[in-house]
């Protein structure tokens, strides 16, 4: 299996802004993105076995947590875009004979890698895996590339499986997977809005507030903390959650509304909508520090600030030419420039942190909210949704997903989808679910 390298553009001309090539577009990365873009990709293919007891006496309940660790490690790497994943075929096991496939076996399914594991326990509740990856391209020996043992508690199941999908993607790809991150939502119970936490599949949903308040729009400031506005305090103050310490503060308390920070990628700063001066502005906050930036000046509203990549710029909505539109500006506020043109409501832009992308909300003829994403110099717009109504786009860390909150259903839940708005997968149930954010790795 070939990835074609091409060049990735070394800049972009946007209305007098020269966006260089960055961290974003670069190396790698920049190879499969453009692979993608432009066709040719073809994804890695892999054999997951089915793991099995490393004690061929162990009780059923092993080998069932053996299968079901390979299954998640393959639906993992399946979800990710870039691989494609085969199981044991069992019309060859059939025809053939076999029991178990052997490493010639699984070459003559047309996969490059393959990846075999085992099971066993210490009789103290907890897992011990031992898992090879293989290389088994045509012609060639079968070579192996790593080889890993891992011990965890029988409750990190999932967890486990997680990381040995990351750490296989890491592998083969030479990049970081996602698998092990997690998203934040506002869930509707029976006394306002409480801020959740699950997978990235949907799976070990947790609360992670208990306000009896309304909690919304919850952003990750980094792997352990999250922010979130809240009106426990009888004002839409902005709050922070460290879940590792179990603490939670106020950011901002300003009078009127503090609204949906937006964290930098170094997480030393935040972008929030404030109204203490009137009508909504956009300021930018450092951590720990009381007194922020106000660096929109209009008198309409200006919101739903979005960091760049590099950390330099700002995407963001205003409706200073009469109607929300979205806008991108350096941090500091200067150099003010218009994206969208088409359609009349434009609203909650997403910058991707790996492609020069922004998502964001357009509402149509028929009244409907959509996810469209458009290149940062504001052409090739692409619509990615059509059925029900879908809000709150944000990525995920390896920009090739988003997460969002859609009616499609009848009701509204948290969805994920490719950046090209295939693969679609619902990871909520119950209804009352929305404000979606994709933490860090």
């Amino acid at each position: 299996m070939t990835i074609r390298k091409l060049a990735v553009v070394a800049g972009v001309l946007f209305c007098g802004v020269l966006f260089r090539q960055s961290a974003w577009s670069a190396g790698k990365y920049g190879e499969i993105i453009a692979s993608i873009r432009t066709g040719v990709f073809e994804p890695y293919r892999i054999g997951v076995d089915d793991f099995i007891p490393k004690d061929p006496a162990a009780p059923e309940a092993v080998r069932q947590t053996a299968r079901q660790i390979s299954d998640i490690v393959r639906d993992d790497l399946e979800y990710s875009y870039l691989f494609a994943t085969r199981a044991p075929d069992p019309e060859y096991l059939k025809v053939f004979g076999v029991e178990k496939l052997s490493l010639y076996d699984w070459e003559k399914l047309y996969v490059g890698f393959v990846l075999v594991g085992d099971v066993e326990t210490d009789g103290t509740e907890a897992i011990i895996l031992s898992y090879t990856l293989y290389s088994v391209h045509k012609r060639l020996k079968p070579e192996e590339i790593s080889s890993r043992r891992i011990r965890a508690s029988a409750r990190e199941l999932r967890l486990l499986a997680h990381s040995i999908a990351d750490d296989i993607y890491k592998q083969i790809t030479d990049l970081q997977g996602i698998f092990r991150s997690r998203i934040a939502y506002s869930h509707i119970d029976s006394v306002g809005k409480e801020i959740f936490i699950c997978d990235v599949d949907g799976h070990m949903p947790l609360r992670a507030t208990f306000d009896r308040s309304i909690n919304v729009s919850p952003r990750w400031a980094s792997a352990d903390e999250i922010s979130y506005t809240s009106f426990k305090g009888n004002n839409p103050d902005l709050w922070l959650l460290n879940m590792r310490e179990g603490k939670n503060r106020r950011l901002s308390s300003f009078p009127g509304l503090n609204s949906a920070a937006a964290w930098s990628p170094d997480g030393y700063r935040f972008a929030v909508t404030l109204t203490k001066d009137g009508n909504p502005e956009i300021y930018v906050f450092s951590k720990g520090e009381d007194k922020g930036e106000r660096i929109t000046f209009t008198p309409g509203i200006d919101s739903s600030p979005t960091w760049s990549p590099d950390g330099k710029y700002l995407a963001f909505t205003s409706d200073r030419s009469g109607k929300p539109q979205v806008y991108i500006m350096d941090v500091d506020g200067g150099n003010v420039q218009r994206l969208t043109y088409q359609g009349g409501h434009n609203d909650s832009p997403a910058w991707s942190p790996t492609l020069d992308l922004i998502a964001y909300v357009s509402r149509g003829p028929d009244r409907r909210f959509d996810i469209w994403t458009t290149t940062i110099n504001g052409t090739h717009q692409r619509q990615l949704t059509s059925v029900g109504d879908n809000e709150n786009p944000q990525w995920s860390p390896d920009g090739l997903h988003l997460v969002y909150s859609s009616t499609r259903s009848g009701s509204e839940e948290i969805y994920t989808m490719d950046f090209a708005g295939q693969n679609v997968r619902r990871i909520t149930h119950g209804g009352g679910n929305s404000n979606p954010s994709w933490s860090p790795r």
